[in-house]
């Protein structure tokens, strides 16, 4: 790093509070729609500040640095001697996908939540000395608003950033029926996930204040895909995970075959018991590491043999140090949970192991996502041993139907 660099970093805080006030007074819609009223003419600013309530002087100086961040476009005025207020603003295409009102992939909910924690971040020089956390509120729990905000933020870069849509193409989940989400929040990945495997079904967990949030999220979602998820309130660190429904995770070929034969439906659970796969996003971070042992083998209790977790989360190298994204998130942690960091792939490598599970993998973020992925695997399973174990109680079904049948023993 040059002198340049280290300049550039000691200011970066400039740019941030420049994009929080823009977003507290909405200044982007307000551009967006005078805009649309001229028919896509530069918009003065004062008539922006009209429309905001805020200090046009004020106003245009903010404007400007949005300009210059890119986030607005600015036309000069022809003559170079005129008043500060001259020339006009028109969104950027940044900012009409992101900060508008309406827009697609709003990401103002984030902006709005991460306002909020500014003053959190103030007291970075005290909890250095002290030791964490800065926020007393665990998961913002204690009050229903600030659950909402929190929840929604999670939803809103999730959706903006496009990692949803984006892991649901990229994951192949294969014959999967349950999955486990836990800690899922607003429902972004289940929904999404849901979306993409029409045979899939979901069970999220959460604690009571968040599912409030999660139940408005899930009821937008198409009747198709909201009818095969459910919301179950649970603290994953200290309440038993709830087993998936009682469907069974074998081809649903195979299942017709075998009620033909006569297999009672009380019977096909035992076919596959557990989850397929456990989602475990952004939850590493937040806990501390006995808490992340305790969910390493709460999660292998629950899944079947043969069965996947997927965490996503900032997965970090051995020095702790890299990607820069994750190192810089774990003082967010410092100051917002009582013992969360990022942690590196061999810690997260070891509690999975001493949980159980094999065949353990990362794969190192891909654009857009900014997490890894890391896999676990759950030790047995696979289709022969699944087949065979069909065919074995298949048989007793069938032995159980005929007696059924003709009343004989033999």
């Amino acid at each position: 790093m040059d002198w340049t660099a280290l300049m550039d970093l000691h200011g970066a805080y400039e740019r941030s509070r420049v994009l929080h006030a823009a977003v507290a007074h909405d200044l982007f819609t307000h551009v967006a729609a005078l805009e649309g009223q001229s028919g896509g003419l530069p918009v003065p600013g004062t008539a922006v500040a009209a429309a905001a309530g805020t200090d046009p002087r004020a106003t245009e100086l903010v404007l400007n640095a949005l300009a210059a961040l890119g986030l607005l476009q600015k036309s000069a005025p022809e003559d170079p001697e005129a008043p500060l207020d001259s020339g006009g603003f028109n969104t950027a295409p940044v900012a009409q996908r992101h900060l508008v009102d309406g827009c697609d992939a709003d990401f103002r909910p984030f902006i709005r939540f991460d306002m909020d924690s500014w003053t959190h971040w103030e007291l970075l020089p005290d909890v250095l000395e002290e030791g964490g956390p800065a926020m007393k509120d665990h998961m913002y729990q204690s009050d229903p608003e600030a659950t909402r905000r929190f929840i929604d933020a999670m939803e809103s870069i999730g959706q903006a950033r496009g990692d949803a849509r984006v892991l649901a193409d990229r994951i192949d989940l294969g014959r999967a029926v349950h999955l486990l989400d836990v800690g899922g929040g607003a429902a972004t990945y289940s929904l999404a996930f849901l979306s993409a495997n029409k045979h899939l079904h979901a069970t999220l967990i959460d604690l009571p204040n968040t599912l409030e949030v999660t139940h408005d999220h899930v009821a937008k979602a198409p009747l198709g895909v909201r009818e095969r998820i459910r919301l179950v309130a649970c603290d994953y660190n200290n309440d038993d995970i709830p087993r998936p429904p009682k469907t069974s995770s074998l081809p649903d070929a195979l299942v017709k075959d075998l009620k033909k034969l006569g297999m009672d439906d009380n019977l096909l659970p035992k076919l596959s018991e557990g989850y397929d796969i456990a989602w475990v996003s952004n939850i590493l971070h937040g806990e501390d590491e006995e808490e992340n042992k305790a969910l390493a083998r709460r999660l292998f209790s629950v899944l079947r043999p043969g069965g996947r977790v997927i965490i996503k989360d900032h997965i970090l190298d051995p020095t702790l140090t890299e990607p820069q994204v994750g190192a810089l998130f774990a003082v967010n942690m410092l100051l917002f949970t009582k013992g969360g960091r990022n942690y590196g792939f061999d810690e997260v490598r070891r509690w999975y192991e001493d949980a159980g599970f094999v065949d353990i993998t990362e794969q190192p973020p891909k654009a857009p996502l900014t997490s890894s992925l890391v896999v676990a695997r759950k030790p047995g399973g696979g289709l022969q041993e699944e087949l065979s174990r069909a065919m074995k109680l298949a048989g007793e079904g069938v032995s159980g139907f005929v007696k059924s049948l003709t009343g004989r023993s033999g």
